[in-house]
C-alpha cells in the first residue's frame, strides 16, 4: 500500500491541476469581461448631429451621468496633407454630471480607420508629436544645410523655404502644446464639470494608404465603467457640403 499512495497523491494532484486550469479561463473571462459600449446612432436617444457654421460636424452622445461631443473638421482629410506632419485630430468636449471624479485618459482614444484594413491607432500624447516636429527640424535643417553646400548660388531660396517650414513645425508644435488633452487627461468633478481638448492620431501607418473620396472611421474612448463609441463618416453624405461662416 505505501507503493500506492505517491501514485494516488499524484492522480489527486494532477486532477486539481486540471480542474483549476479548466475552470480558470472561466472564471477569469468572468471576471475581465469588457465594459458596456454605449455607440452613436442618428435615431438613438442620447444621440444628436450637427452641422456648424465654424465647418465642423458634432456628434453628441449621452450616457448616464456623462456626455461627449465629438467634432470633426468637414475638410480634416485633405488637411492632413497640409499639416508639417500627417496627423488626424478631433476635439472632444466632456460634460459630467456626476458627484465623484472622473478621469478621462488620453491612452483610452482610438481611432479605427475603417476604409484602410480596419488599421487601430492610438492617441497620440503631445509629447510625442512635439518630439517628432523637433526630430523632422532638425532633419529638414540638416538637408538644407547639405543642399546649400551642394548648390550655394540657391542659398537664399532653400533657406527661405526652410525658414517658412520651420516655422509651420514651430506653430503646430506651439498649438499641440496649448490646446492637445494632457496624457493623464482631465478630471471631472462636480466642481470643474467640463473639459475640452483636440486628440490627434498618426496616419503613417503603411496599410492606410492613400485617402478615399469618402472615409469611415470609428473612434471609441473608455470612461469611467463605459465604452463611448462614434462611428463617422468624412463626409457623413456623398457631397455633403459646409457653408463656413467668415472670420470675423
Amino acid at each position: 500500500m505505501r507503493l500506492l499512495r505517491p501514485h494516488l497523491g499524484n492522480a489527486l494532484a494532477t486532477g486539481s491541476m486540471l480542474f483549476f486550469i479548466m475552470t480558470a479561463p472561466l472564471s477569469l473571462a468572468k471576471e475581465q469581461a469588457p465594459p458596456p459600449t454605449m455607440t452613436w446612432a442618428a435615431d438613438k436617444e442620447g444621440c444628436s448631429f450637427t452641422r456648424g457654421d465654424d465647418g465642423r460636424y458634432r456628434y453628441s452622445l449621452k450616457s448616464g451621468d456623462l456626455e461627449i461631443i465629438l467634432a470633426v473638421d468637414s475638410r480634416e482629410v485633405q488637411e492632413i496633407r497640409r499639416r508639417p506632419i500627417p496627423v488626424l485630430g478631433v476635439f472632444a468636449t466632456f460634460r459630467y454630471r456626476g458627484k465623484e471624479s472622473v478621469k478621462v485618459r488620453l491612452d483610452k482614444f482610438t481611432l479605427q480607420f475603417l476604409s484602410h484594413a480596419k488599421v487601430v491607432e492610438i492617441a497620440l500624447p503631445p509629447s510625442v508629436v512635439a518630439a517628432r516636429l523637433q526630430k523632422d527640424s532638425d532633419a529638414l535643417t540638416d538637408q538644407t544645410e547639405h543642399e546649400v553646400r551642394k548648390h550655394p548660388e540657391k542659398k537664399q531660396a532653400l533657406e527661405a523655404a526652410l525658414r517658412t517650414q520651420l516655422d509651420e513645425m514651430a506653430k503646430m508644435t506651439e498649438f499641440v502644446n496649448a490646446h492637445t488633452l494632457r496624457s493623464e487627461g482631465p478630471a471631472l468633478t462636480p466642481a470643474e464639470p467640463e473639459s475640452r481638448g483636440w486628440i490627434f492620431f498618426d496616419t503613417t501607418n503603411r496599410w492606410i494608404g492613400s485617402w478615399k473620396k469618402r472615409e469611415e472611421f470609428l473612434l471609441r474612448v473608455g470612461v469611467k465603467d463605459r465604452i463611448f463609441a462614434f462611428p463617422f463618416t468624412l463626409p457623413p453624405t456623398e457631397g455633403d457640403h459646409i457653408l463656413r461662416r467668415r472670420p470675423e
